[in-house]
């Protein structure tokens, strides 16, 4: 009876120990290692489509993109040259436009910047001034031409208003004519201007012969240069004083603008006033005076004394002309 309650007592024990080391081996799992997590819970497989590129958007590249940069439409003239960007800054604008008055873009009057009255289309010129950030105001003559404008900036040792005005007359997209300020630029200083382009076919002069109080009494003065077989009329400015019944004019550094035009074109004074553009009205023609009339100066006289760059002599016409 003793031995039956033994066996008895170790089928139980057993039975509690099978029980206990089974219910261990379901509540206690094994912390996982790393290298036994699934590559899909990190990165996500490539599309298989040959359309799609084959690369993971969900992870950032370590190289930062470079924003693509659109050049500068090609230019007709060897100047201008496409830049890395299509708007330039105030001080890259100066530094072309200065660029440029000083070497016309590799081409002479009537040519402008690469620009050729006559032969030029307009849209040539918009792409231009496009990609300097410029929209020419434009308006619509009755006379069946289109007006573009704009306005170019350049240090005040050009122009002390800190910009200069381009004009361009333009007929079915083919520039007419063009009207440009270079004011105090040297490479169209009088001296510079002679020595590249010659004697000029015709010269007239314009004063004052008294004014308002205002200013102590200067005087404006104008100088018209024209050169018939080049096609351009050259304007100086300038300011002076009456002296003893004389009118002296300095014109060495007077400021400058020019009127351009197509070849073909006889373009007299009045023909150039018509065209209404740079404070050039046709009313104010007849008060301009052949040189011949308004000094005891020739022509001839004139280019050799002025075509010297170091020269500082001045005209001087009698103030009760005026």
């Amino acid at each position: 009876m003793k031995a039956q309650h033994l066996r008895w007592c170790s089928l139980v024990l057993g039975l509690i120990l099978l029980v206990s080391l089974l219910g261990c081996s379901v509540s206690v799992t094994p912390t996982p290692s790393p290298s036994a997590t699934p590559l899909s819970a990190t990165f996500e497989a490539p599309p298989s489509s040959s359309d799609t590129p084959l690369q993971d958007t969900s992870i950032p590249s370590p190289h930062p993109e470079i924003p693509t940069q659109t050049p500068l439409p090609t230019r007709p003239f060897k100047a201008l040259t496409p830049t890395s960007v299509p708007t330039l800054t105030a001080s890259e604008e100066q530094e072309l436009v200065l660029n440029l008055l000083q070497d016309n873009g590799g081409c002479q009057l009537p040519c402008w910047w690469g620009f050729t009255p006559g032969e030029t289309t307009w849209q040539t010129a918009q792409e231009f001034f496009a990609a300097l950030g410029k929209s020419p105001a434009a308006y619509h003559d009755p006379r069946g031409t289109v007006n573009y404008t704009v306005r170019l900036q350049v240090p005040q040792q050009i122009s002390q208003s800190g910009d200069v005005a381009q004009h361009y007359i333009v007929r079915d997209d083919i520039i007419e004519m063009i009207w440009v300020v270079v004011g105090y630029s040297q490479s169209y200083a009088l001296p510079q201007l002679l020595a590249t382009y010659g004697q000029p076919k015709g010269i007239w002069l314009r004063t004052f012969s008294a004014v308002a109080d205002t200013d102590g009494g200067e005087l404006p003065f104008f100088l018209l240069l024209y050169y018939q077989q080049q096609r351009f009329l050259a304007r100086y400015v300038g300011f002076t004083y009456e002296q003893d019944g004389q009118i002296p004019m300095c014109p060495q550094q007077a400021s400058g603008a020019l009127w351009l035009w197509s070849s073909g074109r006889e373009m007299t004074l009045e023909d150039i006033a018509h065209v209404g553009v740079g404070g050039f009205p046709i009313d104010e023609v007849p008060d301009y005076r052949l040189l011949e009339e308004a000094t005891n100066w020739s022509i001839e006289q004139f280019y050799q004394t002025f075509v010297q760059p170091d020269n500082q002599t001045c005209l001087e016409t009698p103030a009760d002309l005026w």
